[in-house]
């Protein structure tokens, strides 16, 4: 018979791994990565091979995180008893106010008012693909419990396998401020939900939404890099951070123009 802890874990692992799934499905039919989906189909000629190249190259962190997920499907190895740290008690307190909010917002200003009068299931689709699995509110709420926990990535594959993930990924969220503060091609062609950093200077970081986004994606980062690093995978931290930091973070410089 399964250990019931066994069950547990496989629970968690695919209720995180469908609202993800759910997100990346949404990003690339109706969110913002729709018309970097259109470029690289104009470019290649198969909109099957664009999403598969978005989701290995520019996105390959939330993938990595759905691989892990679906290891602990199969391979439970999460320690779900309390971490009574203070610091990541603090870190998993942080994530799960950026979820509460974030969620708790869209119900207040749109939800309620805008949707519903629509009718139930079209708020709920809504509210499950467009926030509840967007990514700032599946990480938070996905880390905020991991963090609270005493799994480990030295003795959980599926966990250094998410971290891992999480660094690439938050690194290329980073990728997206630089040239939408400084220029490039992104705020060039900005379009499909991604209107809010075309003024970085002047709209952008003066949004209660930019602060609790970046709130979140500096824990998840931080604390990826912290277990990692401390995890006997020095050498690997290292790599990832300068081979990301120069993939997501240099590049885009490139193509930051000179004024």
């Amino acid at each position: 018979m399964e250990n019931p802890k066994q069950i547990i874990n496989r629970i968690f692992a695919v209720f995180f791994a469908v609202l993800i799934l759910l997100f990346m499905y949404y990003l690339v039919t109706e969110g913002m990565a729709v018309p970097v989906i259109d470029m690289i189909n104009n470019f290649i000629g198969s909109r099957l091979l664009a999403i598969i190249l978005f989701y290995s190259t520019i996105t390959l962190g939330f993938s990595l995180i759905l691989v892990g997920l679906f290891i602990e499907v199969f391979k439970p190895s999460f320690d779900f008893n309390l971490n009574k740290n203070r610091i990541w008690f603090i870190a998993s307190i942080v994530l799960f106010i950026v979820f509460i909010l974030i969620n708790a917002e869209w119900w207040v200003f749109y939800g309620i008012t805008d949707f519903l009068p629509q009718g139930l299931w079209i708020t709920l689709y809504v509210w499950v693909f467009g926030v509840l699995a967007m990514e700032t509110s599946s990480l938070s709420l996905l880390f905020g419990t991991l963090f609270l926990t005493k799994t480990q990535p030295q003795k959980s594959i599926s966990y250094k396998i998410i971290l891992i993930g999480a660094l690439l990924f938050e690194l290329s969220i980073f990728g997206l401020y630089l040239q939408s503060a400084f220029g490039g091609y992104i705020r060039e062609n900005i379009s499909g939900g991604l209107e809010g950093y075309l003024d970085f200077w002047n709209y952008t970081i003066f949004q209660p939404w930019f602060w609790i986004d970046l709130a979140s994606e500096i824990t998840i980062l931080s604390g990826a890099i912290w277990l990692l690093w401390k995890s006997k995978l020095k050498s690997t931290t290292y790599i990832l951070l300068i081979v990301a930091g120069l993939v997501y973070l240099f590049i885009p410089l490139i193509f930051i123009p000179i004024s």
